[in-house]
Parts: C-alpha cells; sequence; structure tokens
C-alpha cells in the first residue's frame, strides 16, 4: 500500500524538484487546484479534516494527497505540514485580518474552479433586517459560515449579482434555508431588470437537485453554457428568500 501511494507521488515529486519553475496553479490528476488568501476564522473548525507531514515538495504532494482524501476540497502548506478541509472555499475569498485570523497559512489551494462572483457586486429586491446581500459571495462556506442571508418578504423576492461585464456561467451552487426555498428560478442577461432576461433553470431543476448533506442544504444546477452580465435567484411565491451561499461558475 506504502509503494503503491509512493509511486503514485512520484510525478508529483520529479515535477517539483526537476521542474522547480514550474507555477502550480495545479493540475494534478485532472483536478486543478488554485490559489486563495491563506487566513481564515475560527469556523473552519468545522471543516478540518486532518494534518500530515509531508517532507518532500510539500505544495504538490499535498495536492495529491487532497485529492485522495475524501471530502478535501482545500488544502493549505506551512513549512512541512499539509492541512485538509472540506470548506467550499473559492478565488473570491480575500481572507480575514486582526483578530479575526485563526487560521495563518503559507499558502492555500482550492480544487473548486473560477468563480465569477469574485469581484461582482450583490443586490436584493427588498432588505430584511440587517442581512446584506453581498454576504453571499464572500467566497466561502463551512457549516453554516458566513451566516443565513434573507431577503425581505414578498412576492417575487429575488437576489442579483452584477459581474461587470457579460460572462459565460455553465453551473450554479448554492447553499440554502430549505423553509424559505420554494419555487425558484435563474435569470440571466444583460438587463438589470430580470424579467427581460432568459430563465436558465427553473422550479424542476433548482428543486430536483436540492439535496441535504449533514444538515445542510445544497442546490447544485448544471445548465446549458449562457452568457450575460446579471444572474437573478427570484423565489415566485410570497415569502422570504433565505440562503447561506451562491458560487457561480
Amino acid at each position: 500500500m506504502m509503494l503503491q501511494k509512493m509511486i503514485s507521488l512520484f510525478p508529483v515529486v520529479l515535477l517539483a524538484c526537476c521542474f522547480p519553475h514550474l507555477t502550480l496553479a495545479t493540475v494534478l490528476q485532472g483536478v486543478t487546484y488554485r490559489t486563495v488568501a491563506p487566513t481564515f476564522p475560527s469556523t473552519l473548525d468545522s471543516c478540518l479534516i486532518s494534518k500530515t507531514k509531508a517532507k518532500v515538495a510539500s505544495r504538490t504532494v499535498c495536492a495529491s494527497l487532497c485529492s485522495q482524501t475524501t471530502g478535501c476540497l482545500l488544502y493549505c502548506t506551512d513549512g512541512e505540514e499539509c492541512t485538509f478541509f472540506s470548506a467550499e472555499v473559492t478565488d473570491g475569498w480575500e481572507g480575514v485580518t486582526g483578530n479575526s485570523v485563526a487560521y495563518s497559512f503559507q499558502r492555500c489551494y482550492t480544487s473548486l474552479p473560477h468563480d465569477l462572483t469574485a469581484q461582482a457586486t450583490a443586490s436584493h429586491s427588498m432588505q430584511y433586517a440587517s442581512y446584506i446581500p453581498q454576504n453571499l459571495i464572500t467566497g466561502i462556506f463551512c457549516g453554516s459560515y458566513p451566516g443565513v442571508y434573507y431577503t425581505g418578504n414578498s412576492l417575487n423576492a429575488w437576489w442579483q449579482v452584477d459581474f461587470g461585464s457579460p460572462k459565460t456561467v455553465s453551473r450554479i451552487r448554492l447553499k440554502v434555508s430549505k423553509s424559505y426555498y420554494s419555487q425558484v428560478s435563474f435569470y440571466l442577461g444583460n438587463s438589470s431588470t430580470y424579467s427581460h432576461n432568459s430563465v436558465v433553470a427553473g422550479p424542476e431543476q433548482t428543486e430536483k437537485s436540492l439535496s441535504s448533506v449533514s444538515g445542510r442544504h445544497s442546490v447544485e444546477v448544471d445548465i446549458q453554457p449562457s452568457t450575460g452580465q446579471y444572474f437573478t435567484i427570484v423565489q415566485a411565491v410570497s415569502s422570504w428568500l433565505g440562503m447561506y451561499s451562491v458560487q457561480i461558475f
């Protein structure tokens, strides 16, 4: 077993030893790992899988070990140590500073694709309490961090992201509050008025794909690649629309 693992890591170690100039934003065993900000709050505790020592070429060996570790979506390096997390972190994550820092690494890498919400601007149909639409696109989800978000209670409550320019969308991944997620459609187009844009996924898709893992409700919808500047989530019932995270690829 150990020999088999050493053989599987050999091409990775060879690359690191013999081609140190290569940048590893890193394609390994069909997975592309992207650099993300290496500081995190204590709420990442609930997504910690394990730590291990890797004395040779820790950056690349850690990537290989992450790809072999069940649930690993994020790995970080610090000296000879690899740390593995199940947190859904994208390249939109900007990290934390000051007293909020509980984890700080030399480098961190995510297996998730480029997140189109990075640098985007969010808005919503109606304010509710102190919930901020931008909080859905922080680029991280772990447990319930960064916390639930609700629109105001209305018919056709909506949340929208403006990419800043037209982008091609093929996959949408949400974490939702199941009690406040019903009859939802996704719109995409070049108008900030969602009803002027195309429906790229209706309730039959957005609710069929609803699943629960460890008590958290996820929605992941693949669509025919479509292009637009404004992506809108609309709920066609009179209620609050509740979500934790939005990632768009």
